[in-house]
């Protein structure tokens, strides 16, 4: 599958992974999903968003450590 995101949609994702990785029971609560497996999705995300966006890992997100 390709999703094509870029300019603000992109810096929402980038900001939705990096808040989602900090704060992953608060969003999680907040949409009503169970913890560990918002928190394995973010991380599959993450791992996607990085392979699409070479060399824009996303930004202080304590899942890579940037």
């Amino acid at each position: 599958m390709i999703i094509d995101v870029c300019g603000a949609g992109l810096r929402i994702l980038d900001d939705f992974i990096y808040y989602a990785s900090t704060y992953p029971n608060r969003l999680a609560d907040a949409m009503w999903w169970c913890e560990d497996s918002f928190v394995n999705d973010i991380r599959e995300l993450k791992k996607a968003y990085d392979g699409a966006v070479p060399g824009q890992a996303c930004r202080r997100c304590p899942c890579c450590g940037e």
